[in-house]
């Protein structure tokens, strides 16, 4: 199955009374730049699983994620392995961008779905499609547990890979 993370993002970023359009990587920006987003994340139970960089790399990060799921604007959960494939067609991972801001012409920008693949990535602006894939993502959503219970389950599997050792 290919399916392994699928995102909800929406932020807005201002200086002063001027709006600015973020760069693909929120973390460039200059400290005068204020940004406000939500993250609603889900990964599949597969990644908990998965050893990447050894098993103390998988314990730190698994902990790291845990730990930013307590934020306010952060929610991360997961679907496990027996909910099986939502909607009934896997989708592999996406994010659907939502910037809550205007352009120069004072029309709000359009929300984008970007779909990584291995031999490039897509970008998909057409209000049906990124429809279709906020349904995609919404019945994925409601599969999978819920933030407390996937926090518990994330912070299990770092103390089993923790004991591992």
């Amino acid at each position: 199955m290919r399916f392994a993370a699928s995102a909800k993002v929406r932020f807005d970023c201002w200086r002063s009374s001027r709006r600015y359009r973020p760069s693909r990587r929120l973390g460039i920006f200059p400290r005068a730049f204020a940004i406000t987003y939500t993250l609603d994340v889900v990964v599949h139970e597969a990644i908990l699983h998965t050893v990447i960089g050894g098993r103390r790399v998988m314990s730190a990060q698994l902990r790291h994620l845990a730990d930013l799921s307590t934020r306010p604007n952060i929610t991360l959960r997961v679907l496990p392995f027996g909910a099986g494939i939502p909607g009934g067609n896997p989708t592999g991972p996406f994010a659907v961008l939502d910037p809550r801001q205007e352009n120069k012409n004072g029309k709000r920008e359009p929300r984008v779905v970007y779909a990584p693949g291995y031999t490039g990535d897509m970008y998909l602006e057409k209000e049906h499609l990124v429809r279709r894939y906020e349904r995609a993502y919404e019945a994925i959503r409601q599969a999978s547990d819920d933030a407390v219970n996937s926090r518990n389950r994330i912070r299990y599997a770092a103390s089993a890979y923790e004991s591992q050792r």
